[in-house]
């Protein structure tokens, strides 16, 4: 997923092991992270700004993106998620992304869905245009579908148009030894979104 539609859909886009997958969220329990501060309300109907946009829940996420026509299996990772990572990689991308950005809009339908556009200049990486929609409870898990098509940019594989599905969950508490921001992959930590530059926690 080109950029922006990438910072949309989530962890900047570095993006299993930690708890079985197939296993529903887990109630919370002693260690687990407390919630994450609601939004301001409930966001009616029509466009939203940041302040009304959902935040996912701390804990152990796992993430499952897949891209239509091609036939390798989804890719799979998780992350452990606290405050500063989902200020660097939200559902909805951050305010870095967005100043690349002349058009980004998002758009709560009146079934409690969300359909996002976006035309951002990645500079080198060429101009992309996006739209999608996130379902869910966007809290505890989400299913994210984006359409995207990158043109000018300089290497000419990047170039081109992209249909993605992202389904994420939040599988309970972080595993003992994980840090917020920590990516896994079959089992092993990769990276750590939390040492990378971008946009601190702001106390929402």
């Amino acid at each position: 997923m080109r950029a922006a539609a990438s910072a949309i859909l989530l962890s900047a886009l570095v993006l299993a092991a930690c708890k079985p997958a197939g296993k529903s969220d887990a109630p919370a329990k002693s260690g687990d992270a407390a919630p994450a501060a609601p939004a301001s309300a409930p966001a009616a109907p029509g466009p939203v700004n940041a302040n009304q946009l959902p935040h996912r829940r701390p804990g152990l996420w796992e993430i499952s993106m897949s891209e239509a026509g091609q036939s390798q299996p989804p890719h799979v990772t998780q992350m452990c998620l606290d405050a500063a990572s989902e200020a660097k990689a939200s559902i909805w991308g951050n305010e870095m992304s967005r100043d690349m950005c002349q058009k980004y809009e998002i758009t709560r339908q009146l079934d409690g869905s969300y359909r996002f556009s976006s035309i951002c200049n990645l500079g080198s990486g060429g101009v992309t245009r996006s739209e999608g929609t996130a379902t869910g409870d966007l809290t505890s898990n989400y299913t994210v579908r984006v359409k995207s098509s990158t043109s000018g940019a300089e290497l000419e594989f990047m170039n081109r148009d992209a249909d993605f599905t992202v389904n994420s969950r939040r599988l309970g508490a972080c595993a003992a030894g994980q840090k917020g921001g920590d990516v896994i992959m079959n089992g092993r930590v990769v990276a750590n979104l939390n040492s990378m530059p971008g946009p601190a926690a702001t106390g929402r």
